[in-house]
């Protein structure tokens, strides 16, 4: 199945769904698309102005010809709504010159109105128009403006600050704005029609789609073939929509240069590109139709960079490029509640294991086991030429079993500000829970980037996609990146952000070695502490994270919050642990001596653990000064993890009261 295909196959089967043909981001019918519009002008049924208003940037349903839909740098207008250049019939009289645009337009308006399917507002529109007045009315509504010899104003995209605000919303070209390509609609207000809109008039839509096929069946240019797609014959496109991701996107996914010869030289000896590529009329609409839909309504954008998967059927999936946490908060937040430091140790995961496993249950009882579900990516390398970068068809049942097995094996105890969201701040307090980062916190915690106009943002999450969808080991310089970032918690700019880059290491590690390549290496990590895992790594550790405790509460009865010595050397550590170890050592030595004399059961209590720790060795393991893997951070974790849960009230309580 190719992508098109899909698409195609989505359109068909959702279209018949009245749910879906409600809202804003609804399934477009054939001969519309989508236009984010600027200006809204209100005429009555006779075709006298009104009012205008500014609506800023309104994603409007507009219908639109095959040519219209595909335009690009050509005047070609749409048949209704369009820009200010086209609609206003004095355009001309407030810029340098006059332009064809009008004309093009009216004459499409007049056919329309003039053919067997003309609607009564097309008839209002057209009798405002004819007038050559748009441009008059809207400078007396102070929608556009005028300069000092009444032409309209353009402005340089620097000079945009501070003047009307129609230029908060155009959109550059060639480095000005210019008001001419203000976006307009119709509004028509007669008596007894309780929709005044020409956008969700359905009787409207109904009268455009009749005379389009009309238009179409006398059309002497049209291409009748053999649809690659459909496989039937049919009239085959000449030009491919564009506005795929939004509403002023200019790229296409499917072009060609038909004058130049320059796209197809040397492979086909037809210059128009047909050989190439065959595609019904039909087909690519309903199959751009659904993919524009289909991002409106669940597609994940990275910059200009869009990734979406669907169900062919259009049942409801969970969506694989978000984490654990936004996952379930999408269906049942009760389902992702915080990790209370009291939970049971015995806990290793059964219970972030049976959510996942009802959420995957919930979605399998609606999705039809051989339902395809299809995963896409796009991007464009240019402003008008856009590429699939990805594109992956799964059976249903394929598509849930690789969602649960990516979540349960990269699931760790992640760090986050306690409202879950929002931007980090230096002291937010802290809440942990049980998930699997989402890509996007994978690249943050290998690169340290988050902006999605990074070009190491959007080329990561492409390499991180295929790793989910296909079950595909992830490449192991994500998780080496981390894990180092981690071993440096003094260069994180406040400890929320570090506690969160180490939990997505511990995660990434974990996830590593559970789907390894190499089924001896394989090894299962438990999220809470192991204290019969008696390798190396692990054990130093647990040793990291006894020291920073015993520095730490002894530091609190003196109400300092500095780095640990155990924080600052973890990095060297990481590289040679035994003589670091002895460092770190008789460093604790006058933190052991506070705490004795305030709280003498409670070191005996952490000295025990070293003393449990040490025992675990085997013979000549601890006197090894190799490198640590990433393997020591997850001991390290859990055993920070332990020993929070083993503070008692008492402990607090004497904290609080020794400080000065």
């Amino acid at each position: 199945m190719t992508w098109m295909s899909a698409l195609y196959e989505t359109y068909e089967r959702c279209s018949r769904d009245p749910k879906f043909q409600q809202g804003v981001h609804r399934l477009l019918p054939p001969g519309h698309i989508t236009q984010n519009v600027h200006i809204e002008v209100a005429i009555d049924g006779e075709g006298n102005f009104l009012r205008a208003r500014l609506i800023g940037k309104d994603p409007t349903v507009i219908p639109a010809t095959e040519k219209s839909a595909g335009r690009t740098s050509g005047l070609e207008a749409h048949p209704l709504s369009d820009k200010l250049m086209y609609c206003a019939g004095d355009f001309g009289h407030f810029t340098d010159g006059e332009s064809r645009a009008f004309s093009l337009y009216f004459q499409q308006l007049r056919d329309w109105s003039e053919s067997p399917y003309v609607h009564p507002k097309i008839l209002a529109v057209k009798q405002y128009v004819s007038q050559r007045r748009l441009v008059a009315d809207l400078v007396k509504s102070n929608i556009v403006l005028l300069d000092q010899e009444q032409k309209l104003l353009t402005i340089p995209a620097k000079g945009a600050e501070g003047t009307s605000d129609i230029f908060k919303y155009l959109t550059r070209k060639e480095g000005e704005f210019e008001q001419g390509s203000a976006f307009i609609r119709w509004v028509v207000e007669t008596p007894g029609d309780p929709d005044s809109t020409t956008w969700n008039d359905p009787s409207l839509i109904s009268s455009w789609q009749q005379y389009l096929a009309l238009r179409v069946d006398d059309d002497d240019q049209v291409l009748p073939g053999l649809c690659y797609v459909s496989g039937r014959e049919g009239i085959l496109a000449r030009q491919h929509p564009k506005r795929i991701r939004h509403g002023g996107d200019n790229a296409k996914l499917v072009s060609s240069n038909d004058k130049t010869n320059f796209t197809f030289l040397g492979r086909f000896t037809d210059t128009t590109g047909n050989q190439a590529c065959q595609v019904a009329l039909e087909v690519t609409e309903k199959a751009h139709n659904a993919l524009r839909w289909l991002i409106a309504r669940q597609g994940s954008r990275i910059d200009e960079q869009t990734f979406v998967a669907w169900s062919t059927s259009g049942k409801q999936i969970p969506q694989p490029f978000v984490s654990t946490l936004q996952l379930f908060q999408e269906i049942d937040p009760a389902l992702m509640s915080p990790i209370s430091t009291h939970d049971s140790v015995g806990d290793v995961g059964q219970m972030f294991a049976r959510k996942l496993r009802k959420l995957i249950a919930g979605y399998a009882a609606q999705l039809p086991s051989d339902d395809s579900v299809a995963v896409l990516g796009i991007d464009a390398a240019t402003p008008g030429r856009m590429s699939v970068i990805y594109w992956h068809v799964l059976r249903g049942s394929e598509f849930l079993a690789r969602l649960q097995d990516w979540h349960n094996s990269f699931a760790w105890s992640l760090s986050l500000p306690v409202q879950g969201q929002g931007k980090v701040r230096k002291g937010d307090a802290i809440t942990i829970v049980e998930a699997a980062p989402s890509p996007r916190d994978i690249v943050y915690a290998a690169y340290s980037v988050r902006g999605d106009d990074d070009p190491i943002v959007r080329r990561s999450i492409q390499r991180i996609i295929p790793c989910i969808m296909e079950g595909r080991p992830l490449p192991y310089d994500f998780v080496q990146n981390a894990v180092r970032r981690s071993c440096n918690a003094v260069a994180h700019k406040d400890r929320c952000q570090w506690e969160n880059t180490l939990g997505t290491a511990c995660a990434l590690f974990k996830g590593h070695l559970a789907t390894h390549v190499n089924l001896d290496l394989r090894r299962n990590f438990s999220m809470t502490l192991e204290r019969d895992r008696t390798t190396r790594d692990y054990l130093y550790g647990r040793l990291l994270a006894i020291a920073e405790k015993v520095e730490s509460v002894a530091l609190s009865f003196a109400g300092e919050t500095r780095d640990t010595t155990a924080m600052r050397l973890m990095q060297r550590f990481s590289e040679r642990p035994c003589s670091t170890w002895r460092t770190i050592e008789l460093q604790l030595a006058p933190y052991k001596a506070r705490i004795r004399a305030r709280m003498p059961g409670y070191l005996v209590n952490l000295m025990n653990e070293i003393d449990g720790v040490f025992a675990l060795f085997e013979v000549g393991d601890f006197q090894l000064d190799t490198p640590l893997t990433g393997e020591f951070l997850l001991g390290y974790h859990c055993q920070r993890r332990e020993l929070q849960r083993r503070k008692d009230d008492e402990v607090q309580s004497e904290i609080e009261n020794t400080r000065p």
